[in-house]
């Protein structure tokens, strides 16, 4: 349920408050890191998206329009930025594509 505290705090945060939005990290990131964690499996790579996503967010927060998205929102800054580390282990060589191409010179 959204609070009227909850839109305070994002109104606040919103017009550039850091204490505000310190107050609504505090608030979801245990949900932000347990999305990232179900997608990536492993602690620091979804600490690491955690981070991310609030300083996104933190970026990108006046642009939200509907406070009881918030949350929606951070779900899908999460989502991409799991993507997107995903995509970077896809395409960063490995150790052994390391060793065969060392092998080849």
């Amino acid at each position: 349920m959204w609070s009227k505290l909850e839109s305070q705090e994002l109104e606040a945060a919103k017009l550039g408050d850091a204490e505000a939005y310190a107050r609504i990290v505090e608030r979801y990131r245990n949900l932000v890191f347990a999305m990232a964690y179900s997608r990536l499996g492993n602690f620091d790579d979804a600490h690491d998206v955690a981070q991310e996503v609030f300083v996104h967010a933190f970026v990108g927060i006046g642009r939200l329009k509907d406070d009881r998205k918030l949350v929606p929102w951070l779900r899908r800054i999460t989502i991409n930025a799991c993507t997107q580390l995903d995509s970077y282990y896809r395409m960063a060589p490995t150790h052994s594509d390391k060793i065969t191409r060392e092998r080849l010179r």
